[in-house]
Formats: C-alpha cells, sequence, structure tokens
C-alpha cells in the first residue's frame, strides 16, 4: 500500500493575496476555500496518477475546516477541524512513503504573501535559526521517518523549504508575490496542472529524499507579539523565559520539542485573546 499525507494550509493557495480571503465570514473566504479544495485535488490526482494507493489530507489552516468534503477528491480521506495533538501534522506515521506540503506560506518576516509562523509570534528559532511551519512541519514528519517531497505556495515559500530540504523537493509555484498583500496570480486551470504535475514527480522521489531530522537537542525559540503573552507561557515549568516577549523549549526529540513548543504557544496566545 503507497500513502501520500497531505497537510494544506490555506495562505499559499491559487489567488489568494489577503487576511479577507481566508478568513470565515469575509466576503472572498467561500470561493478561497474551493480554490483550496481544487488546490489539494491536483496534488491528489497527481500521486494517484504516480501509483499512490490512499491519500490522506489534513486541513490545516485557521479553524481547519476549510476544505469542502462533498468536493474533495473521492480516493482522499479528510481529517477536519482544530483540536488535534500533532495540529498541521495530525495523522501522520511511518505508513506513510511522503509529504506534501499544499497551500503553504513563507515564515514571519518573509516576502511572501501572507507571511508568518505560528499565530502571535513576531520571530521563531529552530536551533537558533529563523524557521518556518513548514520546518517545523518537516521535523515532525522525519520523527517519523517520512519525507517531505512538494509544496506548493508562492515563489519565497518553494525556496524557504528547497532551502532547509534540499533542493530535489519539488515545488509548484501558484503566485509570485510582489509584497506580503499582493502577487501576480496564475488562472486556477494552470495552477491545478503546475500541482499535479509537481505532486506526480514528487511521489516518485518518495525514495530519493530523506527525511529531515534536526540534530537534538532540538530547541524552538518563540517571540511573542507582547510581554504579557511571555509571561503566560513561562507559568509552564519547562519554559524558559529569555527576555519580555521570549520564551524557549528543548526536547531530545521532535515530537516531544512540537509539544512543549505548542503547549507553551497555545498558553501565551491565551493572553492576547483576553485583550492584554
Amino acid at each position: 500500500m503507497r500513502r501520500v499525507y497531505i497537510s494544506a494550509d490555506m495562505e499559499g493557495v491559487t489567488g489568494v493575496v489577503s487576511q479577507e480571503d481566508v478568513t470565515p465570514g469575509r466576503l472572498n473566504y467561500e470561493r478561497f476555500r474551493k480554490l483550496m479544495t481544487q488546490d489539494v485535488n491536483a496534488a491528489i490526482e497527481g500521486a494517484i496518477d504516480a501509483g499512490a494507493d490512499e491519500v490522506l489530507v489534513n486541513d490545516s489552516h485557521g479553524e481547519m475546516r476549510n476544505i469542502l468534503i462533498e468536493e474533495l477528491h473521492p480516493k482522499a480521506s479528510l481529517i477536519s477541524g482544530f483540536n488535534k495533538p500533532l495540529y498541521m501534522m495530525e495523522g501522520i506515521d511511518q505508513n506513510f512513503d511522503c509529504v506534501f506540503f499544499i497551500g503553504y506560506h513563507s515564515m514571519v518576516g518573509g516576502r511572501g504573501v501572507l507571511s508568518h509562523t505560528f499565530s502571535g509570534a513576531s520571530r521563531v528559532l529552530l536551533n537558533g535559526r529563523p524557521t518556518s511551519e513548514g520546518e517545523v512541519n518537516a521535523m515532525i514528519a522525519g520523527y517519523f521517518g517520512v519525507p517531505v517531497t512538494m509544496v506548493s505556495g508562492d515563489q519565497h515559500t518553494v525556496s524557504e523549504i528547497k532551502e532547509v530540504l534540499g533542493e530535489g523537493v519539488e515545488g509548484a509555484v501558484v503566485k509570485h508575490a510582489i509584497d506580503r498583500y499582493s502577487a501576480r496570480c496564475l488562472h486556477p486551470s494552470v495552477t491545478r496542472e503546475i500541482i499535479k504535475k509537481a505532486a506526480y514527480r514528487a511521489f516518485l522521489k518518495a525514495k530519493q529524499i530523506s527525511p529531515y531530522k534536526p540534530k537534538p537537542p532540538i530547541t524552538l525559540e518563540f517571540e511573542f507579539l507582547q510581554p504579557s503573552m511571555a509571561s503566560r507561557a513561562a507559568y509552564l515549568p519547562f519554559v524558559e523565559q529569555l527576555d519580555a516577549r521570549t520564551v524557549r523549549v528543548s526536547a531530545n526529540d521532535a515530537i516531544s520539542a512540537w509539544r512543549l513548543f505548542w503547549s507553551a504557544l497555545l498558553l501565551g496566545r491565551s493572553a492576547e485573546k483576553e485583550g492584554y
């Protein structure tokens, strides 16, 4: 059984250039959740054409209920909903051949459309280097021995992932960022073909690309937007507060590091939601 795991975000989806496009209840959201589903379907089709037997899709944006299951490729299953221990990588295990990142975006401070690294941060470091959601999620996949072989999004998203994971990763550039809120966008019929062809090649590369495994101990630093967020995260005994807005966690393996990081982040963000 050949299996593909897809983690699907929304900021890097075909045509998306604004927060309005990816926020439920806003004018363009319904349009772009359809385009998100179409981008995912194109990746599924490419993987199946290349020989995949099964595809698991994890909706990984916002409240994680964006993909339209009634329009999803029937050979795929969908993880939907927010409360998931591995978050954007929920459902990944050692039984997958490879991982695709669809609709991803560049890191906080990056030049891509709607760039960020987990909401609430002005900086995130992995082992001392600025990192992206893609790198953190590739690390989680690597823990299970599964390589990331494809990413779709704007040109900066693709280049960031390739810089970390290697040039062998297939990149599907669906738009060319001009600024954080603007891009030269390609027609959906064009991007579907770009994604499908990249997915086809990416599946065939599953045994050629190594899983991403940063050298332990794995340290994650998170600079919150507000001091009150960092001080609340530091309530946790495993969190080291470095300065007014920055905290750090460390562990000997990727999953433990992720759990510590995510726990600290969620607690810190609870202060922001209360209006601190």
